[in-house]
């Protein structure tokens, strides 16, 4: 008898998993994929009756089945969109191996179709951000920014002059330490300022240029 694929065992478990505990995984899956901290090992165990190797690959699967439900439908698709992307994946499942997902129930498509178009919004946004995080080697989570005077200096033409101060919050992946907050704080006078801003509305120019 052939293998059965990791997919298939985890689309079998989530036809076992009741209907709360499915919602319950799909909007966990979600609070993970914002980059939280969610122990599905230790609160799933139980539901999934021990099979504890499963709970991190159904979760992938869920992520998958997610952006394949976004690709192949748009923002103002209806439900039955979103309920026949998810239907198809499972049908290839099924087509691939059809003496393993001969007693599967689709129930748990459904579920995970109405939860995606529900929040697809949200989804994209994640997911997008997710994508955008996992390419580069640091992106900016948040900034601040306050304008200064500088009262006293060594040099004279510089006392009374103007300091933009440019807060920025970066996250960094690393290999060993996860994701990591790096703080960067630049200054810039009146001149430099004004340089950067000008350079700002070139970007943002081209920005809606490409978008339209």
């Amino acid at each position: 008898m052939a293998e059965v694929s990791t997919q298939t065992c985890c689309a079998k478990q989530f036809c076992l998993l009741p209907e709360s505990d499915v919602i319950e995984f799909i909007d966990d899956t979600v609070h993970f994929l914002k980059g939280n901290r969610v122990p599905f090992l230790t609160k799933y165990s139980q539901a999934f009756g021990g099979q504890t190797r499963l709970i991190v690959p159904c979760r992938d699967l869920l992520q998958d089945i997610m952006q394949l439900a976004l690709r192949k439908s748009q923002n103002t698709s209806s439900p039955d969109a979103f309920k026949q992307a998810v239907s198809d994946f499972i049908a290839r499942l099924q087509e691939n191996e059809p003496e393993a997902t001969g007693d599967m129930s689709l129930k748990f498509a459904e579920i995970i179709a109405f939860a995606v178009f529900s929040r697809r919004n949200e989804l994209a946004k994640v997911l997008t951000e997710l994508v955008f995080r996992q390419s580069v080697d640091s992106y900016l989570l948040d900034y601040n920014y306050n304008v200064e005077t500088v009262i006293s200096s060594d040099s004279f033409s510089k006392q009374n002059e103007q300091l933009l101060i440019l807060e920025l919050f970066l996250a960094q992946n690393d290999a060993n330490e996860g994701q990591m907050i790096r703080r960067v704080v630049v200054e810039m006078n009146v001149d430099e300022a004004r340089a950067f801003v000008a350079k700002l509305k070139d970007i943002e120019r081209e920005i809606l240029q490409a978008s339209q």
